[in-house]
C-alpha cells in the first residue's frame, strides 16, 4: 500500500466521525454541565421547597432553618438570600434581614425585574423604622418596573407624605383611587393627606366617602373629629369621637382623640378620664401619656396660681 493509500485509510468516514466526537467532547463548553444542576444547586432547591411549605403555613421559625441551610448550600443563590431575609424580617430580626435582602439584590443585579420582591421587603422594613427616604427610593425602583402594583404605589405615597411632599402623595393616591373607587384604605389616606394640607373641606369629603362605604370605619370618624377640632367645631369633634369609641371601645386612639376634644372644650376632668382610659388600653402609647402629663401639669399650675392669689 502506498503512502497515499495509507492516508486515505486513516481518513475514512468512521474515523472522521470519531475525531469529530472527540473534538466536541473536549470543547470548552461541556454539554452536561449546562443541563444537569450542580449537587449544591439541587440541595438548595430541595431546602427552599421545604422552607416554602413551612413559610406558607406561618411557621417562620421552622422555615428559617431550611432557608439558612439553603444559603449555606448555595451562597450564590439570590432566591435563597431573598427567602432567608424575608423570614428574618417576619421574625423582627431586621438588621439581619436587610443584610440578606441587599445580598439578594446584589447577586441578581443583572435581572432587576426579579428583584422587585426583595426591594419591596426592604422598603417595608425601612418604613417600620421610620426611614421613609430610603423606603421611598426602593419603592420608586419597584414602580418603575411594575407601575400597576397599587400596593407599592400606596406605600410610596405614604413615604412621600411623611417626607412632606403632600401634593406628590395625593397624586399617587388619586391614581390608585381612580382604578379602585371603593378602596376605603386609599380614600382614607387621601383624606388624611388633605388634612395635613389643611384642606379641611376636601379631607372631610373623603372621610365621609369612606363612611358611606363602611359606616364602621373608626379612622375616618377620627379624621372627621380631627378636622372639626382644627376648624373650631369642638362639639362636632366630640360627637365623632364618641361614635368612634362606641364602635371600638378598646381603641386607644379614639379615647386619645376624645380627650383632646374635651381638653379643647375646657372640660379637663373628662379629658383626664379619656387619657387615662387610652393609657389603660395601650400602656406603651407615648402620645396618651404625654397628653395626660401635659394636662395634669397645666392643672397644677392653675391650682398653684390660685393658691398664690389667695395668700396675697
Amino acid at each position: 500500500m502506498n503512502k497515499f493509500a495509507r492516508e486515505k485509510t486513516l481518513l475514512n468516514p468512521v474515523s472522521r466521525t470519531l475525531i469529530a466526537i472527540a473534538l466536541m467532547l473536549s470543547s470548552s463548553t461541556p454539554l452536561a454541565a449546562s443541563v444537569i444542576p450542580k449537587a449544591s444547586e439541587r440541595e438548595c432547591k430541595r431546602l427552599l421547597g421545604r422552607g416554602d411549605q413551612l413559610f406558607s403555613g406561618g411557621a417562620f421559625h421552622g422555615s428559617l432553618s431550611f432557608y439558612q441551610q439553603a444559603v449555606t448550600a448555595e451562597p450564590s443563590s439570590w432566591e435563597a438570600h431573598l427567602k432567608y431575609g424575608r423570614t428574618l424580617s417576619r421574625l423582627a430580626r431586621t438588621e439581619e434581614a436587610l443584610s440578606e435582602l441587599f445580598q439578594s439584590v446584589m447577586l441578581n443585579a443583572d435581572n432587576p425585574e426579579t428583584n422587585l420582591t426583595a426591594r419591596a421587603e426592604i422598603a417595608a422594613i425601612f418604613m417600620k423604622q421610620g426611614n421613609y427616604d430610603e423606603a421611598g427610593g426602593q419603592l420608586k425602583q419597584v414602580l418603575d418596573l411594575s407601575p400597576n402594583d397599587n400596593v407599592v404605589r400606596g406605600n410610596y405615597a405614604i413615604c412621600l407624605e411623611h417626607l412632606g411632599f403632600i401634593d406628590a402623595a395625593i397624586e399617587q393616591f388619586r391614581l390608585i383611587a381612580k382604578a379602585n373607587t371603593y378602596d376605603t384604605v386609599v380614600l382614607y389616606n387621601l383624606g388624611a393627606a388633605y388634612l395635613r394640607k389643611a384642606d379641611f373641606q376636601t379631607a372631610c369629603r373623603y372621610f365621609e366617602r369612606v363612611i358611606s362605604i363602611d359606616n364602621k370605619n373608626v379612622l375616618s370618624y377620627l379624621g372627621l373629629a380631627n378636622a372639626m377640632l382644627l376648624t373650631g367645631n369642638v362639639e362636632k369633634s366630640i360627637e365623632y369621637c364618641k361614635v368612634a369609641v362606641k364602635l371600638v371601645p378598646n381603641n386607644h386612639l379614639a379615647h386619645l382623640a376624645l380627650g383632646d376634644a374635651y381638653e379643647k372644650s375646657g372640660d379637663r376632668a373628662k379629658a383626664v378620664d379619656s387619657y387615662r382610659t387610652a393609657i389603660q388600653i395601650n400602656p406603651r402609647d407615648r402620645s396618651s401619656r404625654a397628653a395626660l402629663a401635659k394636662i395634669l401639669e397645666s392643672s397644677r399650675q392653675v391650682s398653684n396660681k390660685g393658691q398664690l392669689q389667695l395668700t396675697q
